[in-house]
This record gives C-alpha cells, structure tokens and sequence, in this order.
C-alpha cells in the first residue's frame, strides 16, 4: 500500500460514513464515492476566508484593559499573543500568556473558518477556568478586516446565560484589536475588555 493510499483512508472512511448518514435522508440521493470525494474535498479545503485571518498570524503584544461590570473602574495589565496556523494552515492556534487581575495568566484559543456553515468559529480555555467555553460563531465584514463573533455561556457566578459580543479589527499588517461586550441576564449589554495587540 503505498503513502498516498495510507493516507487517504481516513478521508475515505469519513465521506463513506457520512454518505451513509446522508442516505438515510428521505430527500436525499445517494452519492457515488467520486462524487463524496470531491464534495469532501471542497469541504477540507482552506480558502480565501481563512486568508483573512493571515494579519493575525505572529507573536504580539497586549496592552489589555477590562472591567467586571459597567460601572466597575477599569483595569489594566499585559501580556503576549503568539498565533500559528495549524493543521495546514485551517486553524490559528493562540498561545497568550500575561497577567490578568494581577495573577499569572495563560490562555489558549482555536480560530478558523467552517467551509460547510460558512461561518468563523473560535474555541477558548484557559488557567481562570475549569471548563471550555461554549463554541463562537463569526463574520466579517464586506472591508474583510472587521470580524464580529458571538457566544452564549453560563455566568459561574450567578449560574445564569449571558451572551457576548467579541469584534476583532484588523487595523494594519501589525496591529488589531479585540473588545468584548457581555450581556448577562435582562441588564444592557455592557463593554467588558479592549486588547490592543502590537506584533513584536
């Protein structure tokens, strides 16, 4: 068997267990392996929408200020953002390690663009928490450079669903910033953290 065969066996077994899913759909006609493949393919397949997150690629530093609530005073601390793209070239892994409230901070998050939803999504977790937050969702703008994602998740202090707003802005090859806004419960939606990050 030889590399090429080897290494098509996994994509293989997926589109065969999908088409056999997609089978089972009343609606839906039955699709031939070559037809899987190529669908498949277009799938998998990183595009012009992932390129829009190429300026976000690099070691930067964070200038971050944030705030517990809206009438909270705000509060200041730094850190760095290393971005690599991943799993050729489909995902861009960050890698933040700072000071957050004046303790050590470290966070991971996962970015990428989903061919089949056409959306953007984002994975986070970090030292501040236990769990993994919930998946966002995303889109850009029509500039390219104005990426807005959104997200529900349980406050841990009150045990209530909040959701958030996260807008990212690309503002040069070497400079863009993120603000966060959090809406918990019924109260307004409220301007929870700015990140400036500068590449290094």
């Amino acid at each position: 068997m030889t590399t090429r065969s080897r290494a098509s066996i996994p994509a293989l077994a997926t589109c065969l267990l999908l088409g056999a899913c997609a089978s089972t759909k009343g609606d839906s006609k039955p699709m031939s392996q070559d037809e899987m493949m190529e669908k498949w393919t277009e799938y998998a397949t990183p595009g012009e929408p992932h390129r829009k997150l190429d300026p976000m690629a690099g070691t930067f530093r964070a200038a971050i200020k944030h705030r517990m609530d809206a009438d909270a005073e705000w509060m200041q601390d730094s850190g760095t953002c290393r971005n690599t793209w991943t799993m050729g070239n489909r995902f861009l892994e960050s890698n933040f390690t700072g000071t957050m409230m004046g303790m050590p901070f470290e966070g991971r998050a996962i970015t990428g663009y989903d061919n089949a939803n056409e959306k953007y999504t984002g994975f986070w977790y970090s030292n501040f928490e236990t769990g993994l937050m919930p998946p966002s969702v995303g889109t850009v703008d029509a500039s390219g450079r104005v990426f807005t994602f959104l997200r529900e998740c349980k406050d841990p202090l009150t045990g209530e669903w909040c959701k958030s707003r996260e807008i990212v802005t690309i503002k040069s090859a070497n400079e863009h910033g993120m603000e966060f806004h959090m809406q918990q419960g019924d109260a307004p939606e409220f301007h929870m953290m700015t990140i400036a990050y500068t590449r290094m």
